[in-house]
């Protein structure tokens, strides 16, 4: 008898490069383009994108303790998944806080969608970056638009976007696959994501959905919450180029604004897709678990030259009777080789 495996979330994985590998490797043998976007470097004048400041001719403010750093920088707490309690993801604080805040009062009308006040927004931000304050600790209780407000302002100015631009093409050509395959072959592209932020975008899904459940009293569906809240989430810019070119949008050509129309429609496309498909998000499916995990057993790493290309059913029988370990095939060597890089870039 077959013993089922357990769900396993990718971001708790030791050895996220060997994921990756593999999950490139599936995409690959589905017929699924996997070339990833190369990101322009920004000039080294640059700051990330942030609230302008008061400082005069300045477009941008250096990163506070929280606002404007990158995933990987923030403290963050182990929390579970709404529907799996057994998976554990970490969080930063400040998600966790305003998402919890805004589920507490998830039948107000206008959530994400109403601006609320930029004064108190302004004075909670601080009081955050300062005293790293949760929402529930505030005092008088802050208004359930202003903390989605400022949980918008936050993903926006990370310099790396939950789900980074370099990812963009291979989430697109996933997306376009035949409707019997498009689920199973965007979830696998989302395995690609740095375990911060596959984590942090799982728990966002996941809030986003219980925001949608409550649409018959705060008006917010999946559709309304991805328009709102695919700029921040997934931007056709990241921030750094949102912050090189702010100053000259308007002189941008019709062809770039209708390129970019279309690319924000298909975003948004995406996002409500993902949010209605939550609950599978960020999982490893058995087939990619059962290759890791007999991967791991023969005592291999993502480091070791072991030919993936091999046996795409399992780890290939035959040994090397030197000790020198086998080279991957040069076709999956050069696509991996590229990954590695531009997410090296991507990531700073």
């Amino acid at each position: 008898k077959v013993q089922k495996m357990e769900a396993v979330h990718g971001s708790s994985l030791d050895d996220s490069e060997l994921l990756q590998q593999l999950v490139l490797q599936e995409l690959k043998s589905r017929g699924i383009d996997v070339k990833l976007e190369t990101p322009k470097p920004p000039k080294k004048s640059l700051v990330p994108f942030s609230t302008p400041s008061n400082t005069p001719h300045s477009n941008a403010v250096i990163p506070g303790r929280i606002f404007g750093r990158r995933l990987g920088d923030l403290s963050k707490l182990l929390v579970s998944l709404e529907d799996n309690q057994d998976t554990d993801v970490l969080v930063p604080k400040l998600v966790v806080s305003a998402c919890k805040y805004i589920e507490d009062n998830v039948q107000i009308e206008g959530i994400y969608r109403m601006s609320g006040s930029a004064a108190r927004q302004k004075a909670m931000r601080k009081e955050i970056d300062t005293f790293d304050k949760d929402f529930r600790e505030m005092s008088p209780p802050p208004s359930v638009l202003d903390v989605a407000s400022l949980l918008k302002q936050f993903l926006r100015e990370l310099p790396l976007p939950i789900v980074p631009r370099i990812f963009h093409q291979v989430l697109a050509a996933s997306f376009s696959s035949p409707p019997s395959s498009k689920l199973d072959n965007l979830l696998l592209c989302l395995l690609l994501l740095p375990s911060d932020h596959l984590a942090c975008l799982s728990f966002l899904l996941h809030h986003l959905a219980t925001v949608a459940n409550s649409s018959n009293h705060n008006k917010m569906t999946a559709t309304n919450l991805a328009i709102v809240l695919t700029p921040n989430l997934l931007p056709i810019q990241d921030a750094q180029t949102v912050a090189a070119t702010n100053m000259v949008a308007a002189k941008l050509d019709k062809k770039t604004v209708d390129l970019n129309n279309q690319k924000l429609k298909l975003h948004t496309n995406i996002m409500e897709f993902l949010i209605v498909n939550n609950s599978s998000v960020g999982y490893v499916n058995p087939m990619i678990q059962e290759r890791y995990q007999a991967f791991l057993s023969l005592g291999g790493t993502s480091h070791s030259e072991d030919n993936l290309d091999e046996d795409v059913n399992g780890p290939s029988k035959r040994k090397s009777k030197k000790k020198h370990v086998r080279r991957r095939s040069g076709s999956l060597s050069r696509v991996l080789s590229v990954m590695g890089k531009n997410i090296q870039k991507a990531m700073g």
